[in-house]
């Protein structure tokens, strides 16, 4: 199942070891999630292995995720049966910056998730680096995302800054764009996708 379960305002998790989630995405299993009571929740400096989602935040409010280390299961080959290394849901005013992630589906998954800022985070071999699906008023900003099936996706959202990230060497595309409105797109580098 679930490893580590944040449920109290203000818990942290400060340079942790967490690893071995269950494998069922649907429950779904995490080494951490973050419980929608915990307003301003912190995880950082952490390594998480072998989880199905590395870290998911369930309505969070002001969470901080940072220089955390992300790897999946590593015996379940193929990217998409397994989970995300950041899963955001219907969250606000969240940080998450300087986290790697490997071996998973989606380095950070963001859904229904506003007025937050991601940045200087890094995921290769994934399926997206960044995947944003109905998320509003965020800034995504200096990312690398290399050697993924693609970089990051913007989907159904608007109100983006998307600026100085990188986006090299991916399967398919650098920047996917999928009736994305209102948004600010600049300073990035995009090649070799």
């Amino acid at each position: 199942g679930t490893v580590v379960r944040l449920a109290a305002p203000g818990a942290q998790i400060i340079d942790l070891g967490v690893r071995g989630s269950g494998k069922d995405r649907s429950n779904p299993d995490a080494c951490v999630y973050i419980e929608p009571e915990a307003v301003d929740a912190v995880v950082a400096g952490s390594t998480l292995s072998d989880c199905t989602f590395g870290i998911w935040v369930h309505k969070g409010l002001r969470t901080r995720i940072e220089n955390n280390s992300v790897r999946g299961h590593t015996d379940i080959s193929h990217r998409s049966n397994r989970g995300n290394a950041i899963h955001l849901f219907d969250s606000r005013e969240l940080i998450v910056r300087g986290n790697t992630a490997t071996g998973t589906r989606d380095g950070i998954f963001v859904s229904a998730t506003h007025d937050s800022i991601i940045e200087a985070n890094e995921a290769t071999s994934l399926r997206y680096c960044i995947h944003y699906m109905y998320s509003f008023d965020n800034t995504i900003r200096a990312n690398i995302c290399t050697g993924n099936a693609s970089g990051i996706a913007l989907m159904e959202s608007r109100g983006l800054i998307v600026e100085d990230n990188i986006c090299r060497d991916n399967e398919q595309r650098g920047i996917l764009f999928r009736d994305v409105q209102y948004t600010r797109v600049a300073n990035n580098i995009v090649e070799g996708n």
